[in-house]
């Protein structure tokens, strides 16, 4: 349908307000991203997350939340029901944590709904259109895009299938969505950028915003959080020279992490070279050549091969 500009204007001031959630880096009805290596904390994060929405309350102290209390519906993939309790328990005296009942938990074994040879994803969506009706949620949150996937998601026709899915619940239901992602086999403490996220280049492309998880040098707890890429409707707050610093902490009966500040990411990760030999470094590690490597970030095919010949005094991505 053909709209003048001021038509368009007009349908907007008919639909809900943009409400930040998390400050600057997510807002109500936005589709996010939030990838990391393995052993970062993304899924302490992002029941965090979960936990602070459905309450109403801010996810870490420097990140606005101007929505009230939201029904969230967490589906997870990844921890077993003894593995959740454990994170949320005082070993001393049994006590858990008090979560609010707007958080609903879904745990989907994936061994359970795998099939060999078969195809995943259509099950995958009814399943997830199944839980949206039963639990009128206004957030979902699904830690991890493998198991929504189902397949492999450098595809880049099973990563348009699930984009496609995804911003159409997103826009049917009023949907705010946050999915969690992984990071391919890198180096510790090199920057993080939209290129380390596993899968098609189309998931961060259609995605309105993203952030990262990385690892700290300062300390074995402590991690930083950056935007690598900022939503259309607020300023771009978190990048490489505004990184929020947060530490892993356990307290009040929960596995949680504790605002440090804000910082450089240059603080927190490898002081061998500057940011293009670390990004050139993770590209390689990531597995493209050194021809694709030099043509990506601007240097010569022998500065390249210079710089990444010899990555011993970086620590490697253990998995």
């Amino acid at each position: 349908m053909i709209r003048t500009a001021n038509q368009r204007i007009e349908a907007g001031l008919k639909l809900p307000d943009i409400n930040s959630l998390m400050g600057d880096i997510w807002q109500s009805g936005e589709l996010i991203f939030f990838f990391g290596g393995t052993g970062t904390g993304k899924s302490i994060l992002a029941v965090q997350v979960g936990d602070g929405l459905s309450k109403g309350e801010k996810v870490l102290d420097i990140l606005d939340n101007e929505c009230g209390p939201q029904t969230v519906l967490f589906l997870d993939f990844e921890l077993s029901d003894k593995q959740f309790q454990v994170r949320y328990t005082n070993k001393k005296n049994n006590s858990t944590y008090n979560f609010s009942d707007r958080f609903l938990i879904v745990n989907i074994p994936f061994g359970e709904i795998y099939e060999p040879g078969k195809k995943l994803t259509e099950k995958i969506f009814r399943i997830i259109d199944g839980f949206l009706r039963e639990s009128n949620a206004t957030v979902l949150i699904v830690d991890n895009i493998t198991a929504l996937s189902g397949e492999d998601s450098k595809d880049g026709n099973v990563a348009m299938e699930l984009m496609s899915y995804l911003d159409r619940i997103k826009r049917e239901k009023g949907l705010s969505i946050m999915i969690l992602g992984h990071t391919p086999k890198k180096f510790d403490y090199t920057p993080l950028t939209n290129s380390d996220l596993a899968g098609s280049s189309k998931l961060i492309q259609f995605a309105d915003s993203a952030f990262a998880i990385g690892k700290s040098r300062i300390d074995t707890d402590f991690r930083y959080l950056i935007q690598t890429k900022f939503s259309r409707t607020k300023r771009e707050a978190y990048s490489k020279d505004n990184v929020i610093t947060i530490r892993k902490v356990f307290d009040n009966n929960c596995l949680r992490f504790q605002q440090e500040g804000t910082g450089k990411e240059s603080e927190h990760i490898s002081d061998d070279g500057d940011d293009t030999k670390l990004q050139a470094i993770a590209l390689r590690n990531q597995g493209l050549t050194v021809r694709a490597v030099a043509e990506k970030i601007g240097v010569s095919i022998g500065t390249v091969s210079n710089w990444t010949k010899n990555t011993r005094g970086l620590e490697p991505f253990r998995h």
